[in-house]
């Protein structure tokens, strides 16, 4: 699959470093590749201008706060539709993300809801609105996630493993200035220390404090760029891989396996008609090709189905939304 457009080993790097910790300054990434602070902002300019460097996403266990996450995938018709079905879920606090895809299902969403008749009213509204255009649905529990850093364009260098993110710990009480941080944080990653203090009438002394807390307690895990290698031509798969009854004492195993792949981008074990769903992305037709052959090989005879559709535009990452609606709650607007 042939380029579209090109990044160099400096753009690389920089993206490297940002994935290793997508807070630290653009001085001390300079200091790190060899380069000017000039240098380092004008390609990352060059990045969002291309497409590739769309912003900065906090990964943390919305699980803490107390949130369910669904996937919930939908079969679509009457595309004329669809941009309609898609601004109705854009303004769903619930929804947080939404995919499109290219196969059995044209949507992929996440849902982050506190109780279940949150998310039944979701579906249900769905339901009433779009009839005429969505035909099936299939919705999945999510207990245990991983995002990875983008290691698919460091193929020279040692993996960053971004591997602790887990669904449906315990919840834990957190303050509402520590839930406000976190809506101020997940609008603005890379938001300065003064910004949140003054966002939140708080003290820079207590906002980095309330960081280094919300580490400890493992509400936000890490903050790294969300990026769009598409415009390079990578091709992106999201893969649902279903397990024979027997096959799911393989479960740990297999997960490690897949974890183990530079090509990874996220993976969720699931409850519902599959086990594991996985985002990955390849260089090529061949590669995802040879992915299937080796998982087949490795772990057949216990899988009952890997099914693969292209994804290729992510329209909306908006995990505050949930967080906001939370927020609003407890201030009883």
């Amino acid at each position: 699959m042939s380029n579209s457009v090109t990044i160099n080993e400096f753009d690389r790097k920089i993206l490297y470093e940002l994935n290793k910790n997508g807070r630290q300054s653009i001085s001390n990434i300079a200091q790190k590749i060899g380069k000017g602070v000039d240098y380092v902002i004008y390609r990352i300019k060059r990045l969002k201008e291309l497409g590739i460097y769309i912003g900065d996403v906090v990964v943390m266990d919305i699980s803490k706060l107390g949130f369910q996450t669904h996937s919930l995938y939908l079969q679509v018709v009457n595309q004329h539709k669809v941009p309609e079905l898609i601004d109705y879920l854009k303004n769903k606090p619930e929804v947080v993300d939404i995919i499109k895809v290219v196969g059995k299902y044209q949507l992929y969403t996440v849902i982050h809801v506190k109780k279940i008749n949150q998310l039944e009213e979701v579906i249900s509204n769905l339901g009433e609105h779009f009839s005429d255009v969505i035909i099936n649905y299939r919705l999945l529990l999510c207990y245990n996630g991983y995002s990875l850093a983008h290691n698919y364009l460091f193929k020279n260098k040692e993996p960053i493993l971004h591997d602790k993110l887990r669904y449906h710990e315990k919840e834990i009480n957190l303050s509402d200035k520590e839930m406000k941080f976190i809506s101020v944080l997940l609008k603005d990653p890379r938001a300065s220390f003064h910004k949140i203090a003054k966002e939140i009438d708080s003290t820079l002394p207590k906002v980095r404090q309330i960081y280094e807390d919300l580490i400890k307690k493992e509400v936000i895990y890490y903050i790294r760029p969300s990026l769009n290698s598409l415009p390079l031509g990578y091709l992106h798969k999201h893969v649902l891989i279903r397990l024979k009854f027997g096959g799911m004492k393989k479960l740990k195993e297999i997960k490690s396996h897949l974890l183990g792949m530079k090509e990874i981008k996220a993976l969720t074990l699931t409850f519902g008609r599959y086990d594991l769903t996985g985002r990955f992305i390849f260089e090529s037709l061949a590669d995802f090709q040879q992915f299937q052959e080796d998982f087949y090989s490795k772990f057949g005879k216990y899988v009952h189905s890997l099914h693969a559709d292209d994804y290729f535009e992510e329209i909306d990452y908006a995990p505050q939304k949930a967080i906001d609606l939370l927020v609003k709650e407890r201030e009883g607007e």
